[in-house]
């Protein structure tokens, strides 16, 4: 397991790498990589940190499941699983749905530098483009939630092989989608990572097939054995995971003028 899981870790890490490349060399230093970053540290860098292994979504739920997979009935594991995937839909959905309907703010806030246009374009081009980008990728922040459970459950009933290998499918939907002809390169890299980020998750789906989820109404009104302790070690497990990417916007917010 360890060999395999090493593998397919090393081969997403080079497809990661073959999807730098390609991007730098169909969009350089111009508009459209500029745009994109800056798109992509609002929506795609919340997948990245929370969608992947050792992310919160994916600790609390193998931790939360993991006490509860020997000691409980198959029907109350179902339960739990399906109401961590409905509640953490809803919660990151709405999230999604404020980042896309407040996008202009979000965007001056994190680029309030201002360009005046000695690079090939202006601040209010750029402004223009990264809402664009954002928009069409801020599902990507719902996805991330139910990415990380997906890996948490597979891990659980011992699937290695789809959550090491999911991240590779992301980096294969970009590549696809720049080298395919548009007309539009804004528009084809954010709905490149929004069709990776769908991929990541799908490519979960056998594994969290084994947890037997199934719906029940109860699941939104009644706290499933395992919920809590699910509730009680995210809240720590994100703030852990998210403070260290703080820097990253400070430096945003400065370079943005640059």
């Amino acid at each position: 397991t360890f060999s395999l899981v090493a593998l397919f870790t090393l081969l997403s890490k080079f497809a990661g790498l073959a999807r730098d490349m390609i991007v730098g060399h169909a969009f350089g230093l111009g508009i459209i990589a500029d745009s994109y970053n800056f798109a992509y540290s609002i929506t795609g860098t919340i997948l990245v940190l929370f969608g992947g292994q050792g992310g919160p979504f994916h600790t609390a739920t193998f931790a939360a499941l993991t006490g509860k997979r020997e000691n409980a009935t198959a029907a109350d594991n179902s339960k739990l699983v399906m109401q961590m995937m409905a509640w953490t839909a809803i919660a990151m959905g709405m999230i999604a749905l404020i980042v896309y309907i407040f996008a202009p703010y979000i965007v001056h806030i994190i680029m309030p530098g201002t360009v005046d246009g000695s690079h090939g374009y202006t601040t209010a081009e750029r402004f223009i483009e990264v809402i664009k980008q954002v928009r069409i990728m801020a599902p990507l922040i719902m996805i991330a939630g139910l990415v990380g459970i997906g890996c948490g459950i597979s891990n659980t009933y011992n699937e290695h092989f789809w959550p090491s290998i999911a991240p590779a499918f992301a980096s294969g939907a970009i590549i696809t989608f720049v080298l395919l002809p548009h007309t539009d390169g804004g528009v084809a890299l954010a709905l490149g990572t929004l069709v990776g980020g769908i991929g990541q998750l799908a490519v979960q789906i056998p594994g969290m097939l084994k947890a037997r989820p199934c719906f029940s109404f109860d699941i939104f009104t009644k706290l499933q054995p395992g919920m809590k302790e699910y509730l009680v070690m995210f809240l720590p497990l994100t703030f852990s995971t998210s403070i260290g990417t703080l820097i990253g916007y400070v430096d945003q917010g400065f370079s943005s003028g640059l």
